[in-house]
């Protein structure tokens, strides 16, 4: 296979979730970014790419480079430039966002200028990622029409349980509770709950505290 570097040739590699590479696995990635050359698993020949690198994180580099649980060579590589996104409940353009969501989940489905006002006042610790769940279940009431009285019995944060590592801290705990709960929705399995969510066996591992 040829990997996903050199499929991103001439073009951009994202990499999500930067702040959750193993250790090992940050040495080959700077390996790489020093040199824009891959070698596919097994085989004798290296091939030069061109691409452009935009990582993403909701963590804090610089602390997790005082831990040593982040590579301080490998962030100076990746901090060209940076681009901080503010949470959810500050931004601006809160309700454009909203309508954004509706018309990926339910295009036809219609939402008031009330309802919107409602979840603009909530805390959204969870970012997209919770807005979109609260509206999903909201859809789930009425598959056509989403008011203010839709969320009255869908709290809009989960009480599931965290680890003790992400507990404290609103982003993480979010995510935490969202790899447990699909991780019981996959009937406990580590590789199913990681495929569902796009993320490494390791990164699941981690949270379910295994």
């Amino acid at each position: 296979m040829p990997g996903l570097a050199r499929l991103a040739d001439r073009g951009t590699l994202f990499l999500d979730e930067v702040a959750d590479i193993p250790l090992p696995a940050q040495t080959a990635l700077l390996r790489f970014l020093d040199s824009m050359e891959v070698r596919a698993i097994g085989g004798q020949h290296t091939h030069r790419v061109d691409v452009q690198i935009v990582s993403a994180t909701n963590r804090d580099l610089g602390e997790m480079v005082a831990g040593r649980s982040f590579r301080a060579d490998l962030l100076y590589r990746l901090n060209a430039f940076t681009l901080h996104l503010p949470p959810l409940g500050a931004r601006s353009d809160f309700a454009l966002i909203v309508r954004h969501l509706m018309r990926k989940l339910a295009p036809d489905a219609a939402i008031t200028d009330a309802a919107i006002t409602a979840l603009s006042l909530r805390k959204w610790p969870g970012n997209i990622r919770e807005l979109q769940a609260a509206l999903q279940r909201a859809l789930v009431r009425g598959a056509d029409y989403v008011d203010e009285g839709s969320f009255d019995d869908h709290p809009l944060q989960e009480e599931t349980d965290s680890c003790p590592t992400c507990r404290g801290h609103p982003l993480d705990e979010s995510r935490c509770r969202d790899i447990r709960r699909t991780y019981r929705e996959a009937s406990e399995n580590i590789s199913e709950t990681a495929r569902r969510l796009g993320l490494s066996r390791t990164t699941v591992y981690k949270h379910l505290g295994l």
